[in-house]
């Protein structure tokens, strides 16, 4: 088999891209924190930043784009385009690529952007890095030199964080997960402009057809954008006392999340787990409920601002890292927090 050319070569790539997501007819939040990370890296390089938006009834959000630090906006607007379809998101996708060459593309690490990414990587023939936590520029100490981008992400079952360069190849490709970089305020370095991509069904064909959307089959956990998170681990003994903190979580406006050990107990499924195989995340209160504090699941809530531990092991882990300690037995403390919380609020 003859390995197809690269589509991009290292000495033509330039410009940082991120793709815009539309979710429920809005930008996800994901988009616009690689959206910031694009234009700090596209400062950094002395790039333009571009941003990709796919769907309909995008032309919409151009100015905002613009206004958060996109010198152009890529945009391909069309009814057909309303709900995810892989070979026309990656064939238009593709047409912008090869026409105006990045260096670097970040996606998020969501439903689509999982889909999306190989996609193009195949199609490119360049690396893919997925699910990263962390995504910078190499320096002058960087054997490969600098200004490359230095991508991180769990391996090893989350034992070990990976760091992982595309040195040969282009454009550098990855996703990055929800949560886990600040949008700033930032402005764009350039002359702003917007760039249309022209749709047709001849243009761009399929060979699905999108019979039916089913959505809201099953509660979304949205722990990224959570701002109380109540989060139980093995500690908690069982399933029917992490049930516990589902009533917790409902009386201070939280969502609940869980350990890897919790949810490999079947304590809950794995849409709530949190560490370096779950989500990242960045609430403003984390309570820690019967979690250990492994450097895997500390390295996924570290961006919190407060954290809170209850353990019956006062020389636990997450002991050194919490604001506060509650050390005592879950069935002690989470039903007497219950009961004052309800008290204080009228309820009893």
């Amino acid at each position: 088999m003859v390995k197809e050319p690269a589509k991009v070569t290292v000495e033509e790539a330039h410009d940082v891209w991120a793709f815009i997501e539309i979710n429920h007819g809005k930008i996800a939040p994901v988009s616009l924190e690689l959206l910031s990370k694009a234009r700090e890296q596209g400062n950094a390089l002395g790039r333009r930043v571009e941003a990709v938006i796919i769907g309909n009834d995008v032309n919409q959000y151009n100015d905002y784009l613009l206004g958060c630090g996109a010198d152009v906006v890529h945009v391909c607007d069309h009814p057909d385009l309303e709900n995810y379809i892989y070979d026309k998101y990656a064939a238009i996708f593709m047409e912008i690529i090869e026409k105006y060459k990045p260096e670097i593309i970040l996606l998020g690490a969501t439903h689509i952007g999982r889909d999306l990414a190989p996609r193009l990587a195949q199609r490119l023939q360049t690396g893919l890095t997925a699910n990263c936590t962390k995504v910078d520029l190499t320096d002058e100490s960087c054997k490969y030199g600098p200004n490359l981008l230095e991508m991180t992400r769990p391996a090893l079952g989350g034992n070990v964080l990976a760091t992982i360069l595309c040195p040969y190849y282009r454009p550098q490709l990855a996703t990055v997960r929800p949560g886990i970089l600040k949008v700033e305020e930032c402005q764009a370095e350039h002359d702003n402009r917007v760039i249309e991509i022209e749709y047709s069904e001849e243009k761009f064909p399929t060979h699905l057809k999108l019979v039916k959307v089913i959505d809201n089959v099953v509660k979304h956990v949205n722990l990224e954008q959570a701002k109380v998170i109540v989060a139980g681990g093995r500690g908690m003994g069982s399933k029917k006392s992490f049930q516990l903190l589902f009533e917790l979580a409902d009386l201070i406006g939280g969502e609940v999340g869980a350990s890897r050990g919790a949810v490999f107990d079947g304590y809950t499924d794995d849409t709530r787990q949190i560490g370096q195989t779950g989500k990242t995340v960045a609430p403003d209160v984390y309570i820690a409920c019967g979690i250990s504090g492994s450097l895997q699941h500390m390295a996924a809530i570290g961006n919190s601002k407060l954290i809170i531990s209850i353990n019956k092991d006062p020389n636990a882990p997450i002991t050194k890292y919490a604001d506060y300690n509650i050390v005592g037995t879950i069935e002690t403390i989470i039903p007497e927090l219950i009961k004052q919380i309800r008290v204080l609020k009228g309820l009893e």
